[in-house]
């Protein structure tokens, strides 16, 4: 069962938006939600969406060492 329930903002995602958020999180890139929204050029709300899809279909996941240093990793090899 896929947990991602889409927001009334998810009609606005496009391919091209995920794709920027995509490639903005390539190794070595470490950043959060508003680092990919300034590294993209994006809404916050829309990196929120695609965060919150690709974190439930296990693309993305949130790398957390300590208080303050947490950043979005891509899955490459989702099953």
């Amino acid at each position: 069962m896929n947990p991602y329930q889409p927001s009334m903002i998810a009609e606005w995602v496009t391919p091209e938006h995920k794709r920027a958020v995509w490639e903005a999180l390539a190794p070595p890139a470490r950043l959060d939600l508003a680092g990919i929204a300034a590294a993209t050029g994006l809404h916050g709300s829309i990196v929120n969406e695609i965060w919150a899809e690709g974190s439930a279909k296990g693309r993305l996941r949130l790398v957390d060492q300590g208080p303050g240093f947490r950043w979005i990793e891509r899955v490459e090899d989702a099953a």
